[in-house]
């Protein structure tokens, strides 16, 4: 029974894991009966790197179970290695990668050649190789609200970012020469010319260089110096000069501007998207969730009903491997149903016989692009809330098209929502305690599709609850239009 539960399990994951290129490898461990399940991806980790990542997981299994979903590094055979775990008494499932490895993708980027990307812990400590010694002597500690310099006399420019899933960060440094670009070789050619006509004799000339080349040259070069500062709201004077020059000088105050405006909308554009992702990320990474599936399938093992535990752990390897992928911004109607489908499959198992679901969507509709996890954020927030173990709990999904919108609602015969979060949610209030999902996907529907759609709830007669997402016919007829090509 164990031989086939190991080749069940290895069938269901393999492709799923091979999906996940940054990933050496996955463990499920037992610590009651010391039984490991291992799937490893064909990397360039050694027999005896792995042998020492199974026996740090055996030894810290208690460790790594309070984890919950997040990520730590760790110090295994002379390398630094980044697990990422959740589990409890009964059973640890984890994944492990190598920050080496996760810096291949950036070996690819194309970057200036005085450039470079390494991973370094909160105090600044290096946990990926570097390209040499001077750059291992770098602080990598600093501030990264901001950048900042350091190295010999402030060689390089120093930024980064700083996960909050994990204790590591990742840096660039850039040298400064690279941001002046060929300004200080102008100004040295300037300087060679001006030498040239001053013994040749022509003070004539020197005045009209240094009105149309050196004076403009310095300027140009103080303004670079104050944006490299930070400060973009520098312009620099204008003064007849060259007609070049007028125009490399126009050009560069606009470029300055153009630049200040892009990137305040893209920071906090970008700031505002990661911060609704990674907070929309958070709320499906429940490890009560995986826990009590790890339960169930323990249980299950105990007893030996081995079709139950394919089910289970078919359903779970298939709900991961989406969530796990929900960063694209938009997937298909089907792909989202099919996703909750797995979801509820899982809760039919662990709630028994008085949790029922039911579906009605237009088959023409199933190639509608939505955000990803938006129907399961709904579903889940029924099922946490309107499930009743003295009742039948029912959950409806009905998608359809109504004149110019396609409708999507989901709906439970619960207690409803409290008056109170009715009041909040239709005044725009901050979300706080609960139901904060279904405030993050309202922010997320105007983020991707503005006023072309909008999210309402509300209470059914006589009990229940329904939120209702209506979405613009223009991008159900996208959608069509996909689908003929």
């Amino acid at each position: 029974m164990k031989y086939n539960a190991v080749i069940t399990y290895h069938r269901e994951n393999a492709d799923a894991l091979k999906d996940f290129k940054m990933l050496e490898g996955q463990i499920a461990f037992s610590p009651q009966n010391n039984n490991m399940i291992i799937y490893f991806n064909d990397y360039d980790s050694d027999y005896k790197k792995r042998e020492a990542v199974l026996k740090y997981v055996k030894e810290h299994a208690k460790e790594l179970a309070a984890l919950n979903g997040r990520w730590k590094t760790c110090r295994i055979d002379d390398e630094w290695i980044l697990l990422g775990a959740s589990g409890n008494e009964k059973a640890v499932y984890c994944f492990w990668t190598t920050y080496n490895l996760m810096m291949r993708p950036v070996k690819n980027w194309k970057l200036p050649g005085d450039s470079y990307f390494c991973f370094v812990s909160q105090d600044g400590k290096l946990y990926s190789d570097v390209k040499n010694e001077e750059l291992s002597t770098l602080s990598y500690d600093g501030d990264l609200s901001s950048y900042y310099f350091g190295g010999d006399r402030n060689k390089y420019l120093i930024s980064g970012v700083e996960t909050s899933i994990g204790n590591f960060r990742l840096m660039n440094v850039v040298e400064r020469k690279a941001c002046l670009g060929i300004f200080p070789q102008m100004q040295i050619l300037g300087i060679l010319v001006l030498i040239f006509v001053l013994f040749a004799g022509i003070p004539c000339i020197i005045h009209i260089l240094n009105k149309s080349v050196f004076n403009p040259v310095d300027r140009m070069e103080s303004g670079i110096r104050e944006v490299e500062g930070g400060n973009l709201t520098a312009q620099i004077e204008n003064l007849k000069s060259s007609r070049e020059m007028e125009h490399l000088i126009q050009s560069f105050n606009e470029m300055i501007l153009q630049v200040r405006d892009m990137k305040i909308q893209t920071y906090e554009e970008s700031l505002e998207r990661q911060k609704l992702e990674l907070d929309y990320l958070n709320l499906q990474i429940e490890p009560h969730f995986y826990l009590n599936a790890l339960n169930v399938i323990n249980v299950t093992a105990q007893v030996g009903d081995t079709k139950l535990i394919y089910q289970m752990t078919k359903n779970l390897s298939q709900y991961m491997r989406y969530l796990m992928g929900s960063r694209k911004e938009l997937v298909t109607l089907q792909e989202e149903i099919e996703h909750v489908g797995h979801y509820l499959n899982i809760m039919e198992i662990r709630l028994g016989e008085n949790f029922s679901y039911k579906e009605q969507i237009e088959e023409n509709l199933l190639t509608l692009k939505i955000p990803p996890l938006m129907i399961q954020t709904l579903v889940e927030n029924s099922v946490k809330y309107a499930f009743d173990v003295y009742k039948e709990s029912i959950i409806e999904v009905h998608v359809e098209r109504k004149g110019t919108c396609c409708h999507i609602c989901v709906m439970d015969n619960g207690d409803g929502y409290p008056k109170e979060y009715l009041e909040r949610f239709n005044n725009n209030f901050e979300p706080e305690g609960n139901h904060i999902g279904i405030m993050n996907l309202r922010s997320r529907l105007h983020m991707i599709f503005g006023e072309k759609a909008s999210i309402r709830i509300f209470n059914r007669e006589p009990q229940g609850a329904c939120t209702e997402i209506i979405i613009s016919a223009d991008n159900v007829q996208s959608c069509r239009s996909d689908r003929d090509v």
